[in-house]
């Protein structure tokens, strides 16, 4: 699945310039969270991206068509108080919407982005407008090392802006700083192709998961079958300690075929150290995986840390529903509402 900055790229190398449209400030209910991104031909029609659709994205379209000069920036403010007959778009809220110009000199900006995004990490994006309204931007790492940009006086960035994840505005004598976080895509492992495996990746990949499908099964590594993912791989479940590396960023979803292969999956993910393992599984099956695992000398610290049964306790029945508490427990971790199993799902051994 392409992020937002890699369909900028393909779009910059093709028509050379372009506009972007980013939703910098909220207050109260929006149609679509602060940072939205949604991008803009020249002539103001969308191409990819949405800042929540409606009344908000059709003004924008239409102002972004209306600027004349296509080199400069402007901030539109819209108060979402009023019952909009046609769209019912009633959030009571207000947001800032930023539409500035990109052009094929950003290209390597956005395509460090996008790298970024892929590979889970976390980036900070500096936009720079100044009195005339000029734009200007960069990017820095959460350690604020410079990795890309116009912007080389950055040497910092306001520390909440990674604390509460979302964008910060400052004026510094004439001109405005936007700070935005860039959340990387969360890796996710799949071990385990069959029903569960399948919806749960669908779901993942729409909550801006990178999904790897593992399984010893050709037949379900077929990469026909999971469009939505980035990656399947056939390997014996025994040897994924050798031929995989799991970051320490990583999700893993244990859903095999059967309870064995579930336990030997889990013994050799246990030896990386992902920032979340879940496995199905009734709870004495949990208890009987893990009397086996102490007995070939796996640390207790290690298993307390594994949400398992995996998912939240929704009273899901069907495969679907199944991986709506997965997904909707993983979503959980990665914004620290949940940060230890043991919290919410205690098993005696």
């Amino acid at each position: 699945m392409k992020n937002i900055f890699e369909k900028i790229c393909n779009y910059l190398e093709l028509n050379q310039q372009g506009m972007l449209a980013t939703i910098v400030w909220t207050s109260g209910s929006t149609p679509a969270p602060a940072q939205s991104k949604m991008l803009l031909g020249i002539d103001g029609n969308r191409i990819a991206g949405t800042i929540g659709g409606g009344c908000v994205e059709d003004a924008v379209m239409r102002r972004g068509a209306a600027i004349q000069d296509k080199k400069y920036t402007v901030i539109l403010d819209f108060e979402l108080n009023d019952d909009d007959a046609e769209t019912g778009l009633i959030c009571g809220g207000t947001l800032k919407v930023l539409i500035e110009p990109i052009n094929i000199s950003h290209q390597l900006l956005f395509q460090k982005l996008a790298e970024r995004c892929d590979a889970g990490l976390e980036t900070i994006l500096v936009t720079k407008i100044g009195k005339d309204n000029n734009s200007e931007k960069s990017i820095l790492d959460k350690n604020s090392q410079l990795l890309a940009g116009e912007l080389r006086e950055i040497k910092s960035f306001p520390k909440n802006v990674l604390e509460k994840f979302t964008p910060v505005m400052q004026n510094f004598e004439d001109d405005l700083y936007i700070y935005e976080p860039i959340e990387g895509k969360s890796p996710l492992y799949i071990f385990g192709g069959g029903h569960v495996g399948k919806a749960v990746s669908r779901f993942a990949a729409q909550c801006g998961f990178s999904v790897t499908i593992v399984d010893d099964r050709v037949e379900y590594t077929d990469r026909d079958k999971f469009p939505e993912v980035d990656k399947t791989i056939c390997l014996p479940f025994r040897n994924i300690s050798e031929h995989l590396k799991i970051e320490e960023t990583a999700f893993v979803i244990i859903v095999t075929r059967g309870h064995s292969y579930d336990e030997l999956v889990l013994e050799q993910v246990l030896k990386f150290k992902p920032k979340y393992i879940g496995m199905i599984g009734s709870k004495r099956k949990v208890l009987v995986s893990y009397k086996n695992l102490l007995a070939k000398g796996v640390e207790e610290a290690k298993l307390k840390n594994i949400f398992a049964p995996v998912g939240l306790d929704i009273g899901a029945i069907s495969v679907e529903e199944i991986a709506v508490s997965i997904v909707a427990e993983m979503v959980s971790v990665r914004r620290k509402n949940i940060t230890h199993s043991v919290s919410h799902k205690k098993i005696s051994y």
